[in-house]
């Protein structure tokens, strides 16, 4: 084993649960803050993901979200700094710093409205999941499988192409899938999904959609939830890396990242209970396949659709 090999994670919502529980991102009680972070990860997606009882005013309460997350990144601009562009991610990683991508969790922010999309552009959101579990405006989420795309959903798709925005299509719907391969004239991501035929649950993704992913570009974070690794009471990195072998298997070692989902998620495979963890993993990989194959799932593979696309 060489240097430890820092993660690109395309996906965490520790903004969102700090600011409801009036933590600092520096050092909290949660799966993640900087004092852990500065160790294992290079790159961090923070998703601004808002529970049901916020719908009915979610662009005002992701505006919010997205106040407190440049707060918290002015207060610790030594260790973190917001990137909007792939060369602001060579940047700080040239200077130390973590580099923080910001994102939105479910379209609902957005509220039917493209105009309030493109502000979010302007507010830093390079990369949006287009649904949760449920419907909205864009299209079907997991709970709604044989619910596709709405016009306004591709409409929403092309919109975001255009201005540099990863699409992210983890928790949408089988249909919704099959709706974005068909119009996405660019890679786009799952940003936190695992294999359906390691663990079978609608959040997972089937084999033919890995393959499309890695047929496209794309690329499919690997997600920490026990329930999404496996279905058995006991789970561990062997579990996780069930999930690695097979999607490498049907795709190949070009597909996979980190979307780790830590502080969206209660119950972790055994010995991987935060981020400062995640070294076990890539460690395990890097015996498994090589240092080469464990840089591109670490952060290399992400790299590339950074600067594809942003």
């Amino acid at each position: 084993m060489g240097e430890i090999i820092k993660i690109a994670d395309m996906h965490c919502d520790t903004i969102v649960k700090c600011k409801r529980k009036g933590f600092d991102l520096f050092e909290n009680s949660m799966q993640v803050d900087l004092k852990r972070m500065k160790e294992v990860v290079s790159v961090q997606d923070f998703a601004i993901w808002l529970e049901k009882e916020y719908y009915p005013v979610a662009y005002k309460e992701t505006c919010e979200c997205i106040d407190f997350y440049y707060s918290q990144l002015e207060k610790n601009k030594d260790f973190i700094c917001h990137v909007n562009t792939y060369d602001e991610i060579l940047n700080a990683r040239e200077s130390g710093e973590i580099a923080s991508i910001l994102s939105i969790e479910g379209g609902e922010a957005i509220e039917g409205s493209i105009e309030k999309l493109k502000y979010f552009y302007d507010k830093g959101v390079r990369l949006m999941t287009l649904t949760w579990n449920y419907k909205n405006e864009i299209g079907g989420g997991a709970g709604f499988q044989d619910l596709g795309l709405t016009e306004f959903g591709k409409e929403v798709l092309k919109t975001m192409e255009s201005l540099g925005m990863i699409v992210d299509v983890s928790h949408l719907s089988d249909k919704g899938f099959y709706d974005v391969l068909s119009i996405a004239s660019k890679p786009f991501i799952a940003s936190h999904s695992n294999s359906r035929a390691i663990c079978d649950c609608k959040r997972n993704l089937t084999d033919d959609q890995i393959r499309e992913i890695n047929n496209i570009g794309g690329v499919i974070g690997i997600n920490l939830y026990r329930d999404f690794v496996s279905l058995n009471k006991e789970c561990g990195i062997d579990d996780v890396m069930k999930h690695i072998d097979h999607i490498i298997n049907v795709g190949s070692d070009e597909v996979l990242g980190f979307g780790c989902d830590y502080d969206g998620i209660d119950d972790t495979p055994d010995g991987l209970f935060d981020v400062s963890s995640v070294y076990k993993i890539v460690d395990e990989i890097e015996k498994r396949y090589g240092r080469e194959t464990a840089e591109k799932i670490a952060w290399r593979n992400f790299d590339r659709i950074y600067s594809d696309i942003l």
